[in-house]
């Protein structure tokens, strides 16, 4: 018999018929109106789902820990567990389909910058790996920046800065100054209110120790393709946009296991997704 006891009231339900709680007291702190979009976006800025969902993607989902379901409106609204709904929505084949976008977004700002120019993932592909450390190895990179530097001596609460992917094209000299690409990355169809979010002098001004002799192009990579008809209005917001149209454009040379990820995920994306559910009547 399961230790469980609510281990016979658990069913698994499709994550598309799952609804999150817009009148959440958590959500409501933050005035989220009844719209998915936003939902989502203030779980992933404010509640750490990021490593909740590298801790799935890590060991898997584990089934005695459910969400839970209230019927309202015709809707299966879950009241418990809008954390673990927003990261299973983004898993696929234990695969983070935020941490490997970033992954090829670093690979197509490699190839747009020429043969002998490079890149690194900065953001999500790489939170295991402390901020300051991540500041330090990236100025080693690329040769400029001398390092971390926190100036207001506080504690720090970032992650990745807005910085997501970084590329480049070095001298053989090894001497500072050289097109350097700062690049924000965004799946999904909220990508608006984002564009302008990384400012690469702000960054350096915060964290490096010393400015890059010449200023970082700012680059904004999504998922989405861009309609052409507003592409100008968003681009002059984006600086170097990279929709999903010119990703593909510039995915020559892409490493083969990343490419082998983009297929598993979007095969296990194509299936049905379930999670783990019980009702709260």
């Amino acid at each position: 018999m399961d230790d469980n006891p609510r281990a016979e009231e658990i069913v698994w339900m499709q994550v598309s018929d799952l609804a999150f709680d817009a009148k959440n007291p958590r959500l409501a702190e933050c005035d989220v109106v009844a719209d998915e979009a936003e939902m989502i976006k203030v779980l992933w800025d404010t509640m750490d789902v990021r490593e909740l969902v590298l801790s799935i993607a890590a060991s898997g989902y584990f089934k005695h820990e459910p969400v839970i379901v209230a019927k309202e409106d015709d809707q299966n609204v879950v009241i418990e567990g809008n954390r673990r709904l927003a990261a299973v929505d983004r898993i696929h084949g234990g695969i983070d389909g935020a941490a490997l976008f970033e992954e090829v977004a670093a690979a197509s700002a490699k190839c747009y910058l020429g043969e002998r120019s490079k890149s690194i993932v900065f953001g999500a592909a790489a939170q295991d790996v402390a901020f300051d450390a991540k500041i330090e190895d990236l100025c080693r990179r690329i040769g400029e920046g001398d390092g971390f530097f926190n100036r207001d001596r506080g504690r720090r609460r970032q992650r990745d800065g807005k910085l997501d992917v970084v590329a480049w094209t070095p001298f053989s000299d090894r001497t500072p100054g050289k097109v350097l690409v700062f690049g924000q990355c965004k799946t999904g169809t909220h990508y608006r209110d984002h564009l302008a979010q990384l400012q690469p002098d702000a960054f350096c001004s915060k964290w490096f120790r010393s400015q890059p002799a010449v200023k970082p192009v700012r680059a904004f990579f999504v998922a989405e393709a861009l309609p052409r008809s507003r592409w100008r209005d968003i681009a002059v917001d984006a600086g170097l946009l990279f929709d999903r149209c010119r990703i593909v454009d510039f995915v020559d040379g892409t490493n083969a296991q990343v490419l082998a990820k983009v297929q598993a995920w979007t095969a296990a994306a194509a299936a049905t997704t379930e999670i783990s559910a019980v009702s709260a009547t």
